[in-house]
């Protein structure tokens, strides 16, 4: 979950300050106001390509943080995986996105990360819903996890029932080809 974004010299921002509260976050305004660069800055933070166009004209860089609290790993994110190496055990990530003429750095709780941990560590964080854009949802590769988290009490049995039966028939129809030869 998003709590806090701070955005410096980017786009039509001098300098802003959001608290953002627990759970769903709308932005709605007039065109012009600001809500698609509030929204950049955020994409921006969790690792998406930014423009050098978007440093505020007359600033030498552009600098914004976010603060979220921390994600639910998947369980096959053992101690070695790089992500579990960069948040740790904190509770809440510090994301820092500098931008300059020459170059963009991400830092993650005060460390230096690639754009793809970034992106990595941003989808367990935050979808981003827009008129024209629904990201996750139009992903195929997502579409059995969201339909799983809806009845996970319901399904989770059910699925392992279905495995079971799976393993069970694959295993039957190996040692029949095997007979059969």
């Amino acid at each position: 979950m998003l709590s806090y974004l701070r955005i410096k010299d980017f786009g039509i921002f001098a300098g802003v300050q959001l608290e953002l509260g627990g759970g769903l976050s709308v932005f709605t305004g007039e065109t012009g106001a600001g809500k698609s660069m509030i929204v950049d800055a955020v994409m921006a933070c969790l690792g998406q390509r930014t423009s050098r166009d978007l440093i505020r004209t007359g600033a030498e860089k552009a600098s914004l943080e976010l603060l979220a609290y921390r994600p639910q790993l998947p369980e096959d994110h053992t101690v070695d995986h790089p992500l579990k190496q960069v948040l740790g055990d904190d509770l809440e990530i510090v994301f820092q996105k500098d931008i300059s003429p020459d170059r963009s750095y991400i830092r993650v709780n005060g460390r230096l990360v690639t754009s793809s941990m970034a992106q990595e560590i941003a989808a367990h964080l935050v979808d981003i819903h827009g008129q024209q854009e629904q990201h996750s949802l139009a992903k195929p590769q997502n579409y059995l996890s969201i339909l799983d988290s809806l009845g996970k009490e319901r399904i989770g049995p059910a699925k392992d029932a279905y495995y079971k039966c799976h393993l069970r028939d694959s295993q039957y129809s190996a040692r029949l080809g095997n007979s059969a030869r």
